[in-house]
């Protein structure tokens, strides 16, 4: 007879005295808890039908409550699963299979994170290292006696652990006009930890839509999200529900799945879901299993407008306004300020204020934005401004709403501010503009391309208002081709119309072609271009463009050739212009090399511009002609020394470097082929890749028995080595092998039939990959 039965255990369910002993059957189950196999348990079965797990065991598969009081059984703690309710029991007496099924709620809730934000932290060395870029050119025109121009820039920067110096500087002489000057100089302390930067020295002060950038001379702390890259600072979409069973968790973006996840049963987050701009439809597909699904959809905007819940983006400043960086190496002026704060209310708000202010006015105003996953987002941003030397007060104000699902996207933005606003950018009130009026919106047709309209009116100080409308369309004839045309007409300021038609053909991943025809009042102009791109590594890329063009003063021709060439120390480039117009013909040229000196970590040399971080990846021992990759991308081979330069690291996310082991000769011993690592900016990692000589060594050992030495066969020899104890086998007659042990005597010891036996082994110092030893003979073994 098979005893199956299902009971479902509810909350009210009176409490049973604690059974005795006698009264328990011991039993050896397969345990399954809501369909997961908890393996075979020691199991109690009261003669009520009360089955007893152990506590130990139960704490360990779910969130057991500490109120419920445990039995002792056998010297251990047991709880009746009567005490866990509501609960679902089955047990088969064929199987001795014991399934229990409890809510959701009662095992710990798990989080899947779409985009985890949890990466490596930036890799701190104790080396200092340093970057020197600099680009030596000159211009000047390929006909008559014009003027011939010698430039220079420089870019030095000195950077250790969270620390960086940098320093810029500028150079031109024409025609005996010698321009020097120092360019932007500061001291940075980057802090990933928290996300924030600390300047001191000269620095851009941040931008909002009312309000531009200046230059200032002083100190600044401000948040900085680019050290952490992975961060997803923007409102995420999210999801919260609980599973039964083991299930599989599909997350779909309309019809483009993204992710995939197997989930235990208990509560469900799904968080940190991101995607491209605008109005999503998120599809959440919940499939255990036994193949039941649960289908949810919900809608989501996202945009990068606002903040997270819980996040600030921040910046303050204060020194002194600087101008004619390029041509004046200390032009400060006044003393000035600028300062906003943002902060994440929730998903849908985000709040700030902003404040700016010099010796003569001040300004603050209010910010905020407002996102919908039904109608899109909304920006307002807002500043009042007191001049105090006249005593007259402005304002500007901005208000942009945008607006994008599926095919269709939408732009809208006001500007409006009056004649008296003043602001750090507008000193100059001939450059303020007293609206700045903008409309837009496109709409991709499936297979038939993306058709967009755009209008906007601006008006200056003292001008007539310039109203510009725009039609264009965008086509993908197929892999390689895709077409493009514009319509545009400007009324008021400047009116006119211009007409464009342009055609790309993209037969390989690394080379294009453009030709186009453009017409603009009694201007007609046709242009092709082609030319490869410019590898990362080493390697040469091109353009090559023509240009003709019919005016009422006649046609005229241009041909512009351009060539650039990364080698290993430097970057070469020349480009030409030659223009044919009324039986004359004029042209220009300019060629320049670029190039950067680095140094880290004792190891310096000559590289390609670096623009971000770099790395020094030194085979050791050196071996030449060893290919090194970057993100799976050649990047060069290692020179003489055993040495490459990485110029093209991006800061705070992983890099990945390899060397190619094809590369390496058979008698080395590759440590390491690939290594890892987030570099702060503008910081250089020294990188070894350990290839030490294999160097073998073989012979015999033997011990004595009586008047002959006897093979010592199949036997297990440990040799210390510096301490450390190091094993080798023994074959047929006693051959053995070992390798990479260092020159010296070294003891050894061996157990043989009857006894342990101490000896030792000679390696002698050598370059040979392979040496054959000397026989080596243990003690007596009697």
């Amino acid at each position: 007879m098979t005893l199956r039965f299902e009971r479902v255990l509810v909350p009210d369910r009176p409490r049973k005295p604690v059974p005795e002993a006698s009264e328990l059957q011991g039993l050896i189950a397969t345990v399954k808890v809501n369909e997961q196999d908890k393996g075979e348990q020691i199991v109690y079965l009261s003669r009520a039908g009360t089955f007893y797990l152990r506590r130990e065991a139960l704490e360990g598969w779910m969130r057991l409550p500490h109120e419920i009081a445990s039995t002792a059984i056998e010297g251990e703690a047991y709880v009746s699963l009567d005490a866990i309710a509501p609960a679902r029991v089955a047990f088969d007496e064929a199987t001795l299979v014991l399934k229990v099924a409890f809510n959701p709620d009662a095992f710990p809730g798990q989080v899947l994170t779409y985009q985890p934000s949890e990466r490596p932290p930036p890799t701190l060395t104790q080396d200092v290292s340093a970057i020197f870029n600099y680009q030596v050119g000159q211009s000047g025109a390929t006909t008559g006696s014009a003027t011939r121009s010698w430039t220079a820039t420089a870019d030095a920067s000195l950077r250790l652990r969270e620390w960086l110096l940098r320093s810029q500087a500028y150079y031109t002489d024409s025609g005996g006009s010698v321009v020097a000057a120092r360019g932007l100089s500061a001291l940075s302390r980057d802090d990933p930890a928290r996300r924030a930067r600390l300047t001191i020295g000269d620095f851009n002060t941040g931008a909002t839509d009312v309000t531009g950038g200046v230059v200032l001379g002083g100190i600044a702390y401000a948040s900085a999200y680019d050290l952490d890259p992975y961060f997803v600072h923007q409102p995420t979409a999210s999801y919260r529900t609980a599973v039964d069973l083991p299930s599989q968790v599909d997350v779909y973006i309309g019809e483009t799945r993204i992710f995939r996840q197997a989930v235990a049963p208990g509560p469900l987050e799904l968080a940190n879901l991101s995607y491209l701009a605008g109005r999503r439809d998120i599809r959440i597909v919940v499939r255990d299993i036994f193949g039941r699904e649960r289908d949810v959809s919900l809608p989501f905007y996202f945009t990068d407008r606002g903040l997270a819940p819980g996040l600030q983006d921040f910046s303050y400043s204060v020194g002194s306004i600087r101008r004619n960086i390029t041509t004046e190496s200390a032009d400060y002026g006044e003393t000035a300020f600028s300062a906003y704060h943002r902060f994440g209310i929730n998903d849908a708000l985000t709040l700030g204020a902003q404040a700016e202010g010099a010796r003569g006015f001040a300004g603050i105003g209010p910010s905020l934005v407002l996102r919908s996953d039904r109608l899109g987002v909304l920006s307002v941003e807002a500043i009042a401004s007191h001049n105090r030397e006249n005593g007259e007060n402005g304002y500007t104000a901005s208000v942009a709403y945008a607006y994008q699902r599926g095919p269709m996207s939408v732009l809208l933005s006001t500007r409006r501010a009056s004649p008296r606003f003043v602001s750090l950018q507008t000193a100059d009130l001939a450059s303020l503009s007293l609206h700045d009026h903008y409309a837009t919106i496109s709409y991709t047709l499936p297979h038939a391309g993306t058709v967009s309209a755009s209008l906007r009116e601006r008006q200056a100080v003292d001008q007539r208002p310039a109203r510009t409308g725009t039609l264009g369309y965008f086509l993908p004839l197929s892999r390689r081709w895709l077409v493009q045309t514009t319509y545009q007409r400007t009324t008021g300021v400047a009116p006119g119309y211009e007409f464009f038609v342009g055609l790309q053909y993209t037969p390989a991943a690394n080379f294009t072609a453009f030709s186009s025809v453009r017409t603009t009042g009694d201007v007609r102009t046709g242009a092709v271009q082609f030319g490869s791109l410019l590898p990362d590594g080493e390697g040469v890329g091109y353009q090559i463009a023509a240009e003709a063009s019919s005016t009422p003063d006649g046609p005229t021709r241009t041909a512009s050739p351009e060539l650039t060439y990364n080698g290993r120390y430097a970057s070469l480039q020349a480009s030409a212009s030659q223009t044919w117009q009324r039986g004359s013909s004029t042209g220009v040229y300019d060629v320049s090399v670029r190039g950067a000196v680095a140094y880290v970590g004792g190891g310096w040399g000559f590289s390609r511009p670096i623009d971000d971080a770099f790395a020094l990846a030194r085979v050791d021992p050196a071996i030449p002609g060893v290919r090194v990759y970057l993100n799976q991308q050649e990047m060069g081979r290692t020179d003489d020394r055993g040495i490459v330069f990485l110029p093209r690291l991006v800061s705070y996310v992983q890099n990945h470097i390899s060397v190619d082991d094809r590369d390496v000769p058979i008698e080395r011993a590759i440590e390491q082929r690939s290594l890892e690592v987030v570099p702060f900016a503008r910081a250089g990692t020294l990188l070894s890749f350990r290839m030490p000589v294999t160097r073998s060594f073989s012979g015999t050992l033997r011990y004595r028995s009586g008047e002959r030495t006897v093979p010592a066969e199949f036997v297990l020899v440990t040799m210390k080595i510096g301490g450390r104890p190091v094993e080798f086998p023994t074959g047929r007659d006693g051959a053995f092998y070992f390798e990479n042990v260092p020159p010296g005597a070294h003891a050894a010891t061996v157990e043989l039939p009857g006894r342990s036996c101490d000896f030792t082994i000679v390696v002698p110092a050598t370059e040979e990959p392979v040496t054959q030893l000397p026989e080596v003979v243990a003690c007596d073994a009697r």
